[in-house]
């Protein structure tokens, strides 16, 4: 995922910090990495569906490629339409929060997509 990175943001000139942004110039474009976290590792392998894992071996496996990214200077990280231990990722403040932004030195956006939204309606709804 990072030569993806540098090759649309371009390469970050020594000493840049880490976790925000780097663009390159008026050639290059931002970057967006999908889907923190956990995509690769759903039960039965089912496309947006739940990760049940511990969170070392989420942290290991799942998120080193979004550590090598921010190093880079990555602009954008869109949240997971998965789940980790059944809570939805879009609406995970650990994960997002705690984790990506205060521990991994995220800085920048995170994104959602507009159907991730309206699936975050829809469950709050049903569950009233």
């Amino acid at each position: 995922m990072t030569s993806i990175v540098l090759g649309l943001q371009g390469i970050p000139p020594r000493g840049h910090p880490n976790g925000y942004l780097y663009v390159a110039g008026r050639n290059n474009v931002v970057a967006c990495v999908k889907h923190f976290v956990g995509d690769g590792g759903t039960d039965k392998e089912i496309n947006e569906w739940n990760t049940v894992t511990s969170f070392d071996d989420l942290e290991k496996i799942h998120m080193a490629p979004y550590l090598d990214c921010i190093s880079k200077g990555v602009r954008t990280v869109m949240a997971s339409y998965s789940s980790w231990k059944g809570r939805k990722l879009h609406a995970d403040r650990f994960l997002l929060t705690e984790v990506l932004k205060n521990k991994m030195g995220f800085k920048e956006r995170i994104e959602n997509g507009k159907r991730a939204m309206e699936l975050m309606r829809l469950l709050l709804y049903v569950r009233r």
